[in-house]
Order: structure tokens, then sequence, then C-alpha cells
């Protein structure tokens, strides 16, 4: 494991052991102190998405209990979802909870993330030359249960089908994650030069 590697992990090997625990729909969610101003809001959120995922597609969050070891609610992933593999749990940012705005989308981001643990525990990791088919993989698990629903919230499923259907590899090279990566730290208030060396590192890590 790289220094920043190694270093990344054991910060949050450390966050995730002094979060605060909830245990809802059989997975434990915790709480970072970033997200704690907006607890009551996102176990809410969570609780909501977690009864859809059980109602539609009540196998895959089966499967995600087994995959997943939890799922994190911290500020500053890179993203609003993110697999984190040297934990085994799902990163989702708190903001992001409380602003989307259908809760079939915090779902399937559960669902993507989930189906991100599935792939890693079969041996496929995250590199540069599969991304793009791990991308497609789990943006397919996120659209069967969009399609569940009878309709398409906000256009979602429809919009993510056509994505899955042109998104070239070269979306997911290297320069095109650190890109989207610092545009989604700049858009939650980190400095430019801290969101640049932070999307350098995520991509290196």
């Amino acid at each position: 494991m790289r220094p920043w590697s190694a270093l990344r992990a054991a910060a949050l090997g450390l966050i995730w052991r002094g979060s605060r625990s909830h245990r809802i729909g059989g997975i434990d969610i915790r709480l970072d102190s970033s997200a704690l101003p907006e607890e009551p809001k996102i176990l809410t959120r969570m609780r909501e998405a977690l009864d859809a995922l059980q109602e539609h597609q009540s196998r895959v969050l089966d499967r995600a209990r087994r995959d997943l070891r939890g799922v994190l609610v911290i500020a500053g992933v890179p993203a609003p979802a993110a697999y984190v593999p040297f934990l085994n749990v799902c990163a989702l940012d708190p903001k992001w909870i409380c602003s989307a705005a259908e809760i079939e989308l915090v779902a399937g981001a559960l669902i993507h993330e989930a189906t991100h643990a599935r792939l890693w525990l079969s041996g496929i990791r995250y590199g540069s030359k599969v991304r793009g088919r791990v991308e497609r993989a789990c943006m397919r698990a996120e659209c069967e249960f969009l399609a569940s629903r009878q309709e398409d919230v906000l256009g979602f499923r429809e919009a993510l089908r056509k994505v899955i259907a042109r998104m070239p590899d070269s979306d997911w090279s290297d320069e095109a994650l650190r890109k989207r990566n610092f545009e989604h730290y700049r858009a939650a208030g980190v400095p430019g030069w801290l969101a640049k060396a932070l999307s350098y590192l995520d991509v290196a890590a």
C-alpha cells in the first residue's frame, strides 16, 4: 500500500471506530462529527432509502448486508457516494443525503456502491484498465432498482441508461476521474490548491 493510501486508511479507520453507530435495516450506519448537525434528517432519509430497497429489491439489499461492512456518512469524500475498499464501507456525503431530490436516488447510490463492494471482494480491482467496465456494471445495478419503480424518478432512470450505452472508457481515465473529483471538492468549498492535491492523491492511491 502506498504511503498516502496507508495514511488515509489509518485516518478513516479511526473515524469509523469513533463515529456514532446506528443499526438501520440490518446495516451499520455511522455518522462522523461532520454529519451530526443533520443527524435526525440523515437517519430518516437512510431509513426511507433502505425501506425502498426492502420493498422493491430485497434480494439486492440482502446482498448488500453481506458484502458491505456498513455506511459511513462523512463530509469530504470525492463524490456524493464512494466505495472505500480498505474499510469495505460505502461513504456518503451528508449534504447530498439531505439535498437529494428523491429518496430513490439515495437508495440507488447504496446499490451502486454495494456493487463496487461485491466486485472488489470477488477480486476485480478498480484499476484504470477496468474502471469503465466496473462503473457500467454498478450503473446497471442502480438502473435495475430504478426500473423496479413504477415511475421514472426525475427522468434519472432513462438518463442513466443513456450514459451506460454511450459512456466510453475514456470517461473513467485517471485524468477524467481527477477532474470530476476536483470539481466535487471545489463545490464542497475545499480550497483550490487542496482540492487539486486531494483529487490527484485519490486517483494515485
